[in-house]
């Protein structure tokens, strides 16, 4: 089934507002393009699916989940997906730092934060490192991001760059289809051989053993993720 048909199925049982994607013609992406707005703390919570590459013939797709949360001062974090390639790289910048070290240079070429088995195989890029390696003591996001290695987490302004606020975003995202089909967005059945019953029962099914747990582990990251950010109050900064 299509992103738009798992996620109404999915709001019919948790609730939430749902917004279909535009109607066929509008749309390049339709089946791919509704919205449910759900709410965390009193804060607004969409849940959507977003293009992240294009080609002619195809395109990528990733689910995302959105909250806003207020920090004292301007912070970003981005903490990738786990891939092979990542985990080689930060290996040998890892042996390339202790080198350094036997030389007394202070490199920094890779840093674990203390906790290497969740950021081994990740690309992190933060301009605050010791505020991100108090965020990651957070033992909910530490265990969200072991459990689910192709998830991925951002910390953003949420305003352009030469505006000043406070509010920042925080967006889990994960792609769909390819190295993570998991997410089981694939065809329709048979209607014509299923009766409406059967239908029901099949998509219920489907979403409940596939769609839903991979959603809501999605939230769980987005929910500890802001709580990380937030349990802290950040460290003076240095210039």
């Amino acid at each position: 089934m299509s992103w738009n048909n798992n996620l109404y199925a999915y709001a019919q049982d948790r609730g939430g507002t749902y917004f279909h994607g535009a109607a066929s013609g509008w749309s390049t992406v339709c089946g791919w393009d509704a919205t449910l707005l759900l709410e965390h703390q009193g804060r607004p919570m969409p849940v959507s699916c977003v293009v992240t590459d294009a080609g002619r013939y195809n395109a990528i797709y990733a689910a995302q989940v959105q909250l806003s949360c207020e920090l004292e001062r301007d912070y970003t974090l981005e903490i990738g997906p786990k891939t092979a390639v990542r985990q080689g790289l930060n290996t040998v910048l890892s042996q390339l730092d202790r080198g350094a070290e036997r030389l007394g240079q202070d490199v920094d070429l890779h840093r674990d934060y203390g906790f290497p088995e969740v950021t081994g195989g990740r690309r992190i890029k933060t301009d605050d490192p010791e505020f991100t390696g108090m965020v990651l003591r957070d033992l909910d996001l530490r265990t969200c991001l072991l459990e689910h290695p192709k998830y991925a987490l951002r910390v953003y302004k949420n305003a352009p760059s030469f505006f000043s606020t406070g509010i920042h975003v925080v967006t889990a995202r994960t792609e769909l289809g390819g190295v993570n089909d998991d997410w089981d967005l694939g065809g329709e059945p048979d209607v014509l051989l299923m009766s409406r019953e059967e239908q029901q029962k099949w998509v219920d099914a489907r979403i409940r053993t596939s769609f839903a747990p991979r959603l809501d582990a999605l939230i769980e990251l987005a929910k500890a993720a802001q709580r990380a950010v937030t349990t802290w109050r950040m460290p003076i900064k240095r210039d």
